[in-house]
């Protein structure tokens, strides 16, 4: 199984399929997941990045998985993923109609 940097989307490490549990296999992440909530997380409704970051600044994590407490995790995943600062971006270069498409291509 291959994983991926999530910042450069760059192959990181290659793991056999039968070495990882299935609680820490990324392939399985959505296997529960409704189709409803898939298909909000496809059209861009829904952002899984974001639902990750609020999950560990509700356990007190950081990005590396230390407790730091809640306030300081709190800071750390308040920050805008990559996809809501492209967002932002495109805003300030683009307006109205012209934004939607490029936004769906995110």
């Amino acid at each position: 199984m291959e994983t991926y940097n999530s910042k450069t989307l760059n192959k990181k490490v290659t793991i056999p399929d039968e070495e990882i549990d299935d609680e820490l296999n990324p392939e399985y992440l959505f296997s529960l997941t409704s189709n409803n909530l898939l298909i909000q997380i496809i059209n861009g409704e829904v952002d899984p990045i974001r639902l990750a970051h609020k999950q560990l600044a509700a356990r007190g994590l950081d990005n590396h998985s230390k407790w730091v407490g809640f306030k300081v995790a709190e800071t750390i995943h308040s920050k805008p993923t990559i996809i809501e600062q492209l967002r932002e971006i495109s805003k300030r270069f683009w307006h109205g109609d012209e934004v939607q498409p490029l936004l769906e291509k995110l």
